[in-house]
């Protein structure tokens, strides 16, 4: 039973975390703290008994140690994101969460059924997925010049330690091109063309290199509020020679 007379932090009772206006925490920290009491649930372990369960998680069932505490929007973002990459669960799963968990980025309808296609399938990059994600969303604004693409992601790569170039050839491009809904509700056809490369596996022993791509745009003002825009994830798309 949850009882709002508990001191919780600072001598301060839980009533007065979330309801006091005087208090020391700005609205978005006391949202965060109604959901997570929202969504408890009551339980009769002990402290103790909890204690020796914060390392222990599985995809059913995540019990939370301090690492994974959640301060701010942005490490409710990051303990998501983490969780996500362990227990990826199935490509629906996967596609469907990560709408929720990067802001900055828009997903193709697509990229659900091209998670499919990933070499080695998506238990064996869901990590690694969710990193190069995670970089886009939160640190490709930092090198984005729009004037020079190729000098951005060659910045950009350099920066996160990972691989983003653009496609070679213009042949290729109508394979990297797909339909978004604009502002004025018109479909408009965009090339995908820059990627992050995926090569390695999940599994730091396995030494084989696959040809797994996040294929993305950098975005327009008039499509999804101009966010990133995500047309290809899975395997590397055949081209023509």
């Amino acid at each position: 039973m949850l009882v709002l007379d508990t001191l919780i932090y600072s001598e301060l009772k839980l009533w007065e975390l979330l309801y006091d206006s005087k208090n020391i925490f700005n609205r978005d920290i006391k949202k965060f703290l109604l959901k997570i009491i929202d969504h408890s649930e009551s339980t009769s372990r002990t402290v103790e008994e909890i204690l020796q369960l914060l390392d222990k998680h599985n995809e059913d069932t995540i019990y939370i140690k301090d690492k994974y505490l959640v301060y701010n929007r942005h490490n409710w973002f990051a303990f998501h994101r983490y969780f996500l990459g362990l227990y990826p669960i199935s490509e629906k799963h996967f596609f469907t969460e990560c709408q929720k968990y990067f802001p900055l980025l828009f997903f193709h309808e697509r990229v659900e059924e091209t998670l499919k296609s990933l070499e080695k399938g998506l238990q064996n990059f869901s990590k690694s997925i969710i990193h190069h994600l995670s970089l886009l969303n939160d640190e490709f604004h930092k090198y984005y010049n729009s004037s020079n693409r190729i000098e951005t992601l060659k910045i950009f790569s350099s920066a996160c330690d990972i691989e983003a170039s653009p496609q070679g050839s213009a042949k290729d491009k109508p394979k990297m091109t797909y339909e978004f809904l604009n502002d004025s509700n018109t479909k408009e056809q965009i090339c995908c063309e820059p990627h992050l490369k995926l090569g390695q596996s999940d599994d730091s022993g396995d030494k084989h290199y696959c040809f797994n791509r996040i294929y993305f745009h950098e975005g327009k003002a008039n499509i999804a509020n101009g966010k990133i825009l995500i047309g290809h994830i899975g395997g590397h798309i055949k081209f023509n020679k």
